[in-house]
Protein backbone atom coordinates (compact mmCIF):
# COMPACT_ATOMS: atom_id res chain seq x y z
CA UNK A 1 0.00 0.00 0.00
CA UNK A 2 1.39 3.38 -0.98
CA UNK A 3 1.96 6.21 1.43
CA UNK A 4 2.64 6.31 5.15
CA UNK A 5 0.33 5.20 7.91
CA UNK A 6 0.33 8.61 9.55
CA UNK A 7 -2.00 8.74 12.55
CA UNK A 8 -4.23 5.83 11.63
CA UNK A 9 -5.61 4.19 14.82
CA UNK A 10 -3.59 1.15 15.99
CA UNK A 11 -6.62 -1.20 15.84
CA UNK A 12 -6.89 -0.51 12.10
CA UNK A 13 -3.15 -0.80 11.48
CA UNK A 14 -3.07 -4.24 13.11
CA UNK A 15 -6.28 -5.56 11.52
CA UNK A 16 -6.06 -8.41 9.02
CA UNK A 17 -7.43 -6.06 6.35
CA UNK A 18 -5.35 -3.06 7.34
CA UNK A 19 -4.69 -2.21 3.69
CA UNK A 20 -8.36 -1.62 2.84
CA UNK A 21 -9.53 -0.23 6.19
CA UNK A 22 -6.53 2.06 6.42
CA UNK A 23 -7.16 3.40 2.93
CA UNK A 24 -10.80 4.13 3.76
CA UNK A 25 -9.89 5.82 7.06
CA UNK A 26 -7.24 8.00 5.38
CA UNK A 27 -9.59 8.96 2.55
CA UNK A 28 -11.90 10.84 4.91
CA UNK A 29 -9.45 11.97 7.61
CA UNK A 30 -6.41 13.13 5.67
CA UNK A 31 -7.65 13.55 2.08
CA UNK A 32 -11.01 15.20 2.87
CA UNK A 33 -12.93 12.64 0.88
CA UNK A 34 -16.07 10.57 1.28
CA UNK A 35 -16.46 6.80 1.06
CA UNK A 36 -19.69 4.89 0.35
CA UNK A 37 -19.77 1.11 0.83
CA UNK A 38 -22.69 -1.09 -0.18
CA UNK A 39 -23.25 -4.51 1.44
CA UNK A 40 -25.49 -6.80 -0.63
CA UNK A 41 -26.82 -10.28 -0.06
CA UNK A 42 -29.90 -12.37 0.50
CA UNK A 43 -31.49 -12.76 3.90
CA UNK A 44 -29.31 -14.58 6.38
CA UNK A 45 -26.03 -13.94 4.55
CA UNK A 46 -24.73 -11.65 7.30
CA UNK A 47 -24.73 -8.32 5.45
CA UNK A 48 -26.04 -6.29 8.42
CA UNK A 49 -23.53 -7.70 10.90
CA UNK A 50 -20.73 -7.32 8.33
CA UNK A 51 -21.72 -3.67 7.93
CA UNK A 52 -21.71 -3.20 11.72
CA UNK A 53 -18.31 -4.92 12.00
CA UNK A 54 -16.67 -2.44 9.63
CA UNK A 55 -18.61 0.47 11.12
CA UNK A 56 -17.24 -0.23 14.61
CA UNK A 57 -13.69 -0.51 13.24
CA UNK A 58 -13.78 2.59 11.03
CA UNK A 59 -15.75 4.94 13.29
CA UNK A 60 -12.98 5.93 15.63
CA UNK A 61 -10.70 8.86 16.30
CA UNK A 62 -6.92 8.94 16.07
CA UNK A 63 -6.70 7.96 19.74
CA UNK A 64 -8.49 4.71 18.77
CA UNK A 65 -11.60 5.39 20.83
CA UNK A 66 -14.64 3.84 19.10
CA UNK A 67 -17.68 6.05 18.46
CA UNK A 68 -20.16 3.67 16.83
CA UNK A 69 -23.21 2.63 18.87
CA UNK A 70 -26.27 0.42 18.07
CA UNK A 71 -28.48 3.50 17.88
CA UNK A 72 -26.32 4.81 15.02
CA UNK A 73 -27.87 2.23 12.66
CA UNK A 74 -30.83 3.80 10.87
CA UNK A 75 -33.73 2.16 9.06
CA UNK A 76 -35.72 5.17 7.93
CA UNK A 77 -34.19 7.43 5.24
CA UNK A 78 -35.47 10.59 6.94
CA UNK A 79 -33.62 9.77 10.16
CA UNK A 80 -30.58 8.65 8.17
CA UNK A 81 -30.31 11.86 6.18
CA UNK A 82 -30.98 13.99 9.24
CA UNK A 83 -27.89 12.41 10.75
CA UNK A 84 -25.96 12.81 7.51
CA UNK A 85 -26.71 16.53 7.21
CA UNK A 86 -26.28 17.28 10.93
CA UNK A 87 -23.15 18.07 12.92
CA UNK A 88 -20.67 15.24 13.37
CA UNK A 89 -16.89 14.73 13.46
CA UNK A 90 -14.83 13.89 10.37
CA UNK A 91 -14.99 10.23 9.43
CA UNK A 92 -18.25 9.52 11.26
CA UNK A 93 -19.84 6.30 9.97
CA UNK A 94 -23.49 6.60 8.84
CA UNK A 95 -25.42 3.34 8.38
CA UNK A 96 -28.74 2.73 6.61
CA UNK A 97 -29.90 -0.85 7.08
CA UNK A 98 -32.26 -2.40 4.53
CA UNK A 99 -31.80 0.57 2.23
CA UNK A 100 -33.67 -1.29 -0.49
CA UNK A 101 -36.93 -0.62 1.36
CA UNK A 102 -36.71 3.08 0.49
CA UNK A 103 -34.13 3.65 -2.24
CA UNK A 104 -35.48 1.19 -4.79
CA UNK A 105 -34.63 2.16 -8.34
CA UNK A 106 -38.23 1.90 -9.61
CA UNK A 107 -39.02 4.88 -7.40
CA UNK A 108 -36.13 6.92 -8.82
CA UNK A 109 -38.41 9.73 -10.02
CA UNK A 110 -40.09 10.26 -6.66
CA UNK A 111 -39.53 13.58 -4.95
CA UNK A 112 -37.96 11.92 -1.91
CA UNK A 113 -35.26 10.14 -3.93
CA UNK A 114 -34.51 13.25 -5.96
CA UNK A 115 -33.75 15.07 -2.73
CA UNK A 116 -31.73 12.13 -1.41
CA UNK A 117 -29.66 12.20 -4.57
CA UNK A 118 -28.89 15.89 -4.06
CA UNK A 119 -27.83 15.24 -0.47
CA UNK A 120 -25.50 12.43 -1.55
CA UNK A 121 -23.89 14.75 -4.09
CA UNK A 122 -23.46 17.69 -1.73
CA UNK A 123 -22.44 15.98 1.50
CA UNK A 124 -18.79 15.49 0.56
CA UNK A 125 -17.60 18.51 2.55
CA UNK A 126 -18.63 16.77 5.78
CA UNK A 127 -16.39 13.73 5.04
CA UNK A 128 -18.56 10.87 6.33
CA UNK A 129 -18.25 7.14 5.71
CA UNK A 130 -21.61 5.89 4.37
CA UNK A 131 -22.57 2.22 4.72
CA UNK A 132 -25.71 0.78 3.11
CA UNK A 133 -27.13 -2.74 3.20
CA UNK A 134 -29.73 -4.16 0.81
CA UNK A 135 -30.51 -7.52 -0.82
CA UNK A 136 -29.42 -6.69 -4.35
CA UNK A 137 -27.16 -3.94 -5.69
CA UNK A 138 -29.47 -3.29 -8.64
CA UNK A 139 -32.21 -2.21 -6.23
CA UNK A 140 -30.29 0.93 -5.37
CA UNK A 141 -31.28 4.00 -7.36
CA UNK A 142 -28.84 4.92 -10.11
CA UNK A 143 -27.46 8.07 -8.48
CA UNK A 144 -26.62 6.17 -5.29
CA UNK A 145 -24.98 3.37 -7.29
CA UNK A 146 -22.87 5.85 -9.25
CA UNK A 147 -21.60 7.43 -6.03
CA UNK A 148 -20.68 4.13 -4.36
CA UNK A 149 -17.01 3.26 -3.94
CA UNK A 150 -16.97 -0.33 -2.70
CA UNK A 151 -19.39 -3.18 -3.29
CA UNK A 152 -19.37 -6.22 -0.98
CA UNK A 153 -21.40 -9.22 -2.06
CA UNK A 154 -22.10 -11.38 0.98
CA UNK A 155 -21.71 -15.06 0.20
CA UNK A 156 -21.98 -17.29 3.27
CA UNK A 157 -22.02 -17.45 7.05
CA UNK A 158 -20.00 -19.67 9.39
CA UNK A 159 -22.09 -19.59 12.56
CA UNK A 160 -19.69 -21.75 14.58
CA UNK A 161 -16.78 -19.40 13.91
CA UNK A 162 -19.06 -16.32 14.17
CA UNK A 163 -17.84 -15.14 10.77
CA UNK A 164 -19.53 -14.09 7.55
CA UNK A 165 -17.83 -13.94 4.17
CA UNK A 166 -18.22 -11.62 1.22
CA UNK A 167 -16.38 -10.62 -1.96
CA UNK A 168 -15.06 -7.08 -2.10
CA UNK A 169 -15.01 -5.13 -5.36
CA UNK A 170 -14.47 -1.50 -6.21
CA UNK A 171 -16.88 0.43 -8.41
CA UNK A 172 -15.89 2.37 -11.51
CA UNK A 173 -18.21 4.55 -13.60
CA UNK A 174 -17.64 5.25 -17.29
CA UNK A 175 -17.68 9.09 -17.52
CA UNK A 176 -19.49 9.29 -20.88
CA UNK A 177 -21.92 6.37 -20.86
CA UNK A 178 -22.55 6.23 -17.11
CA UNK A 179 -22.12 2.44 -17.13
CA UNK A 180 -20.99 0.89 -13.87
CA UNK A 181 -18.15 -1.62 -13.65
CA UNK A 182 -17.23 -3.72 -10.63
CA UNK A 183 -13.46 -4.10 -10.35
CA UNK A 184 -11.92 -6.73 -8.03
CA UNK A 185 -9.34 -5.43 -5.58
CA UNK A 186 -6.26 -6.76 -3.81
CA UNK A 187 -5.92 -10.04 -5.68
CA UNK A 188 -4.45 -10.78 -9.10
CA UNK A 189 -3.00 -13.92 -10.65
CA UNK A 190 -0.91 -14.58 -13.72
CA UNK A 191 -2.89 -16.81 -16.05
CA UNK A 192 -1.61 -18.54 -19.21
CA UNK A 193 -4.09 -18.65 -22.05
CA UNK A 194 -4.40 -22.39 -22.84
CA UNK A 195 -4.57 -21.90 -26.61
CA UNK A 196 -2.18 -19.05 -27.32
CA UNK A 197 0.14 -19.47 -24.31
CA UNK A 198 -0.05 -15.76 -23.58
CA UNK A 199 0.31 -14.64 -19.97
CA UNK A 200 -2.17 -12.07 -18.70
CA UNK A 201 -3.36 -10.75 -15.37
CA UNK A 202 -6.56 -12.28 -14.07
CA UNK A 203 -8.41 -10.36 -11.39
CA UNK A 204 -10.42 -12.34 -8.89
CA UNK A 205 -12.59 -10.79 -6.17
CA UNK A 206 -10.95 -11.35 -2.83
CA UNK A 207 -13.12 -12.98 -0.19
CA UNK A 208 -13.22 -11.02 3.06
CA UNK A 209 -14.35 -12.31 6.44
CA UNK A 210 -16.35 -10.22 8.90
CA UNK A 211 -16.62 -10.75 12.64
CA UNK A 212 -20.03 -11.03 14.23
CA UNK A 213 -20.58 -8.17 16.74
CA UNK A 214 -20.54 -9.00 20.48
CA UNK A 215 -23.75 -10.41 21.94
CA UNK A 216 -24.34 -7.28 24.04
CA UNK A 217 -24.17 -5.13 20.91
CA UNK A 218 -26.56 -7.44 19.01
CA UNK A 219 -29.17 -7.36 21.79
CA UNK A 220 -29.05 -3.56 21.94
CA UNK A 221 -29.22 -3.42 18.14
CA UNK A 222 -32.26 -5.72 17.94
CA UNK A 223 -34.05 -3.79 20.72
CA UNK A 224 -33.85 -0.73 18.46
CA UNK A 225 -34.37 -2.45 15.11
CA UNK A 226 -37.52 -4.44 15.86
CA UNK A 227 -39.75 -1.44 16.78
CA UNK A 228 -38.27 0.55 13.89
CA UNK A 229 -39.06 -2.21 11.38
CA UNK A 230 -42.57 -2.63 12.80
CA UNK A 231 -43.14 1.09 12.24
CA UNK A 232 -41.85 0.88 8.67
CA UNK A 233 -44.03 -2.16 7.94
CA UNK A 234 -47.07 -0.31 9.32
CA UNK A 235 -46.31 2.61 6.98
CA UNK A 236 -46.00 0.27 4.00
CA UNK A 237 -49.28 -1.41 4.94
CA UNK A 238 -51.02 1.95 5.13
CA UNK A 239 -49.67 2.84 1.68
CA UNK A 240 -50.96 -0.46 0.33
CA UNK A 241 -54.41 0.23 1.75
CA UNK A 242 -54.45 3.69 0.22
CA UNK A 243 -53.66 2.20 -3.19
CA UNK A 244 -55.66 -0.97 -2.76
CA UNK A 245 -57.05 -0.88 -6.31
CA UNK A 246 -53.58 -1.62 -7.68
CA UNK A 247 -52.02 -3.46 -4.75
CA UNK A 248 -54.50 -5.96 -3.26
CA UNK A 249 -57.69 -5.56 -5.26
CA UNK A 250 -60.04 -3.28 -3.38
CA UNK A 251 -63.70 -4.23 -4.02
CA UNK A 252 -64.34 -2.62 -7.37
CA UNK A 253 -67.54 -0.93 -8.55
CA UNK A 254 -70.19 -3.20 -9.99
CA UNK A 255 -69.68 -3.55 -13.73
CA UNK A 256 -72.68 -2.75 -15.92
CA UNK A 257 -73.11 -3.42 -19.59
CA UNK A 258 -74.49 -0.45 -21.48
CA UNK A 259 -78.11 -1.76 -21.63
CA UNK A 260 -77.95 -2.71 -17.93
CA UNK A 261 -76.67 0.77 -17.02
CA UNK A 262 -79.48 2.44 -18.97
CA UNK A 263 -82.08 0.17 -17.31
CA UNK A 264 -80.54 0.85 -13.87
CA UNK A 265 -80.83 4.64 -14.33
CA UNK A 266 -84.22 4.43 -16.00
CA UNK A 267 -85.67 2.60 -12.99
CA UNK A 268 -84.32 5.38 -10.75
CA UNK A 269 -85.01 8.25 -13.13
CA UNK A 270 -86.78 10.58 -10.61
CA UNK A 271 -83.63 10.45 -8.51
CA UNK A 272 -81.59 11.96 -11.34
CA UNK A 273 -83.92 14.81 -12.34
CA UNK A 274 -83.25 18.45 -11.49
CA UNK A 275 -85.83 21.10 -10.57
CA UNK A 276 -86.74 21.56 -14.22
CA UNK A 277 -87.41 17.82 -14.55
CA UNK A 278 -84.39 17.38 -16.78
CA UNK A 279 -81.76 14.66 -16.36
CA UNK A 280 -78.75 15.89 -14.36
CA UNK A 281 -75.59 14.07 -15.46
CA UNK A 282 -73.82 15.05 -12.23
CA UNK A 283 -76.33 13.11 -10.14
CA UNK A 284 -75.72 10.01 -12.26
CA UNK A 285 -71.96 10.37 -11.75
CA UNK A 286 -72.51 10.65 -7.98
CA UNK A 287 -74.21 7.26 -7.86
CA UNK A 288 -72.14 4.79 -5.78
CA UNK A 289 -72.36 1.11 -4.85
CA UNK A 290 -72.48 -0.41 -1.35
CA UNK A 291 -68.71 0.05 -1.00
CA UNK A 292 -68.83 3.74 -1.82
CA UNK A 293 -67.24 3.34 -5.26
CA UNK A 294 -68.41 5.44 -8.21
CA UNK A 295 -70.59 3.45 -10.60
CA UNK A 296 -70.41 5.59 -13.73
CA UNK A 297 -67.65 7.85 -14.96
CA UNK A 298 -68.34 10.96 -17.00
CA UNK A 299 -68.09 9.32 -20.43
CA UNK A 300 -70.39 6.46 -19.48
CA UNK A 301 -72.86 8.86 -17.82
CA UNK A 302 -73.06 10.94 -21.01
CA UNK A 303 -74.01 7.85 -23.05
CA UNK A 304 -76.67 6.91 -20.48
CA UNK A 305 -78.17 10.43 -20.53
CA UNK A 306 -78.23 10.43 -24.31
CA UNK A 307 -80.14 7.16 -24.37
CA UNK A 308 -82.58 8.23 -21.65
CA UNK A 309 -83.35 11.45 -23.52
CA UNK A 310 -83.88 9.57 -26.77
CA UNK A 311 -86.28 6.98 -25.32
CA UNK A 312 -89.30 9.32 -24.93
CA UNK A 313 -88.87 10.59 -28.47
CA UNK A 314 -88.66 7.02 -29.72
CA UNK A 315 -91.90 6.14 -27.90
CA UNK A 316 -93.72 9.13 -29.47
CA UNK A 317 -92.48 8.20 -32.95
CA UNK A 318 -93.65 4.59 -32.53
CA UNK A 319 -97.04 5.80 -31.37
CA UNK A 320 -97.37 8.13 -34.39
CA UNK A 321 -96.68 5.36 -36.91
CA UNK A 322 -99.15 2.88 -35.45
Amino acid sequence: MNGTWGTIPPSIKTHRYAGVLGRIWREVHTEDGIVTIVFCGKRGKGKTFAMIDWATRLDRKEDDIGRFRPENVRYDPVDFFKDLTGDYPTGKVMCLDDAGLHMYKSDALSDLLKRISKILQNIRYKHPIILLSLPYFGQLMKDARDMSDLYIEMDRVDRDARLSYGKLQSLKIAPFTGELYRMPVLQSDKVIHPRYHIAYTHWDPKEFSFDKPPTIFIKAYEAIKNPAMNKINAEHLRAIKEKRDKAIGKPRPKKFSYPEAVKYCEDRLPKFLDKRKKIDITKIMMEVDENGSQLFNQSFAKLIVRQLRWKPRLAVMKKAYR
